[in-house]
């Protein structure tokens, strides 16, 4: 796999472009278990934070990933799934359910 996913070689990496879902299916094909809770959460593209994160969103009633494009178009695939499985561990360690006692 290339460094960067794209369209095709022509195409430059713009947030605009860029495609979560492309590493989600190559995450999934690589790593299932990783695969399975990807596919449990909203993943939800935004500006509004740095980099990545998972929370839980009260009017979707979910558990979300929030991630911001302009981040991620500057990583490689690997980083790109780095961050995603790191996020991901937030989740099966229970840091959104263990660390806060109070709703």
């Amino acid at each position: 796999m290339t460094d960067v996913i794209t369209k095709n070689t022509n195409d430059k990496l713009t947030a605009e472009n860029f495609n979560l879902d492309h590493h989600l299916i190559s995450l999934l094909m690589s790593n299932s278990f990783f695969g399975e809770i990807s596919r449990r959460i909203h993943k939800i593209r935004t500006d509004r934070i740095p980099t990545a994160g998972v929370t839980w969103n009260r009017e979707l009633d979910s558990i979300c990933l929030y991630y911001n494009p302009n981040f991620f178009i500057k990583l490689t695939n690997k980083q790109i799934k780095n961050v995603l499985i790191h996020e991901f561990y937030h989740l099966i360690f229970g840091h959104l359910t263990n660390r806060r006692k109070k709703p």
